[in-house]
């Protein structure tokens, strides 16, 4: 560094020298060129993180020292040349991470506990502000700059209320709202006594506003109803009213509640055994939220539930709120490829196995989850899970060939089973084929399930494209008459379109006059709006 100097400016660049060297008096922002580089950061912090970059990839990166101490500053000094190469690596879920989960409920919640814990690093407590560099970044609303990614402060619709620069602004003393961030632990820390690993397990402590963090304490999460106080985000502290619990609550902002309620649902898998056998109902305010002995006797039942009823129904209720969002698929992901602890939270990548496991609980209403449809040779296989049934009748399967309009085509009687099949046998005539489940209460209550599709292209056996071979006339008789226009074109089998021309609705019998095309293989397809015919014919000269 430079004498003097209390500012840099960090530089990269996929080729080496850079090609032009910053200008005394010139400020330069992040994302503006400089020659052949681009500008990563300009503070006073002596490291920069290099966001956006492309895997296996060498860069370059130039470090300049800055002087802004005297008129006409900055000034430019010495630098500090470096590179390095990204890896191949781009995420995702690591190819058979998951192959030992099966089953559901306890079984699958045990195997989840294993693969989480199996092979899992310990960081310390000081690490976690070093990964909050990979894990909890983002572009601020201006796009100049990355910030940290503080859920109790940001406002996903509008203008932030502060914002908090990495490694500059960790706590700390803090008096007011944007003083300072640390680490707040989603599961309150005095819920485990302090103990390792919970007490830095990052999966569940989030970089948050120092203010914040004190105002939620250790209450749990839940929905205010009387606010006593409300952050600057709008997230609130107050008295709730939670399936029948109306105690102190912290409740963080809509778009944010699926995290930690993913979050606190990875702590009551990975953490299932030492959540029993240390009775952490019995610390601190943790009984507010967890089963004890006195509410639910049976170890294994309390194993698998953890929580009180009321908080497992919250939690789902925000899984429905806000569905795993890119935010949390990248945090996963760089706590995996770019931390120590290198394992995952299973139910940000399969937000099925939420429904799976505590399904057994029986304290959820019923909830489909991975509804999909498979076109399998000429039928379509209909697959689902369900959470756990209570009063609970059927299912009734529907079709609808534009989307709109359902008819029912069989039923599944409800028989509290985790996962379900229909096979629909007799497909309609159509490209694309559409399904919905109704679900039927005993007391004849309904709700809908989503709407899923599957695009069938189906091959008409039954058109008849007659004489064939021709010499130049050629018939196509349709077993049913065309529902929409649409377009006849034929092509040799080379590809090369030969011969188009439109189609009107209804029609049945097709006419055309082929007697100016060479001899050999030509294929016909009619294409409607949900309709594709597929058929060929030979020409002979």
């Amino acid at each position: 560094t430079g004498s003097g100097s209390n500012n840099y400016l960090t530089i990269k660049s996929l080729t080496d020298p850079l090609t032009v060297s910053p200008s005394n008096g010139t400020v330069y922002n992040p994302g503006q060129t400089i020659g052949n580089g681009t500008v990563v950061s300009y503070n006073s912090t002596t490291s920069f993180v290099a966001t956006g970059l492309t895997t296996s990839t060498q860069y370059y990166f130039y470090v300049f020292a800055a002087n802004t101490g005297c008129t006409g500053e900055p000034f430019y000094s010495s630098s500090l040349t470096g590179n390095s190469t990204t890896t191949n690596v781009a995420g995702g879920i690591p190819s058979g991470y998951y192959s030992s989960a099966s089953g559901t409920c306890q079984p699958l919640k045990t195997a989840l506990r294993n693969i989480t814990a199996n092979g899992a690093g310990v960081i310390s407590y000081a690490d976690l502000y070093t990964a909050y560099q990979y894990t909890d970044l983002h572009r601020n609303d201006a796009n100049t700059a990355d910030i940290i990614w503080d859920m109790y402060s940001d406002n996903p619709t509008g203008a932030e209320p502060y914002t908090y620069t990495y490694g500059t602004n960790e706590c700390g003393n803090y008096n007011s709202e944007a003083d300072c961030y640390n680490r707040e632990h989603s599961t309150p820390a005095s819920w485990f006594s302090d103990a390792s690993p919970m007490y830095t397990d990052i999966h569940h402590v989030f970089p948050t506003d120092g203010f914040v963090n004190n105002i939620r304490s250790n209450y749990p999460y839940g929905e205010v109803v009387t606010a006593t106080k409300t952050t600057l985000n709008g997230s609130k502290l107050g008295t709730g009213s939670n399936f029948g619990y109306s105690g102190i609550v912290f409740e963080p902002i809509t778009a944010y509640k699926g995290d930690f309620g993913r979050a606190s649902l990875y702590m009551a898998t990975r953490y299932e055994n030492e959540i029993i056998s240390n009775n952490w109902a019995s610390n601190s305010t943790a009984n507010a939220v967890f089963l004890s002995t006195t509410d639910e006797p049976d170890a294994a039942k309390r194993k698998l539930q953890i929580y009180d009823a009321w908080y497992l129904r919250t939690i789902f209720k925000w899984l429905d709120l806000d569905p795993v969002s890119q935010k949390e698929i990248d945090r996963n992901n760089a706590v995996y490829y770019q931390t120590n602890q290198t394992n995952r939270n299973p139910y940000i990548d399969h937000p099925e196995y939420a429904a799976m496991v505590f399904q057994c609980t029986g304290l959820l209403p019923v909830t489909i989850v991975n509804f999909t449809a498979q076109k399998n040779n000429e039928s379509v296989l209909l697959k689902w899970y369900a959470t756990f049934e209570t009063s609970f009748k059927q299912y009734d399967v529907e079709r609808s060939r534009d989307g709109i309009t359902f008819s029912k085509i069989g039923e599944v009687a409800g028989r509290n089973l985790s996962d379900y099949n229909f096979t629909d046998i007799d497909l309609p005539r159509g490209s694309v084929v559409y399904y919905r489940l109704k679900m039927i209460d005993l007391d004849g209550k309904f709700e809908y399930s989503k709407i899923v599709s599957v695009r069938l292209n189906n091959n008409f056996f039954n058109a008849i494209v007659y004489p064939n071979p021709t010499f130049g006339k050629l018939n196509i008789k349709l077993d049913q008459a065309l529902s929409f226009a649409g377009t006849l074109s034929i092509a040799d089998v080379t590809g090369r379109l030969v011969k188009q021309q439109s189609v009107s609705s209804g029609t049945l019998n097709i006419g055309l006059d082929v007697s100016n095309l060479s001899g050999g293989r030509y294929f016909i397809k009619i294409i409607t709006g949900n309709e594709v015919i597929n058929q060929s014919f030979v020409v002979i000269k």
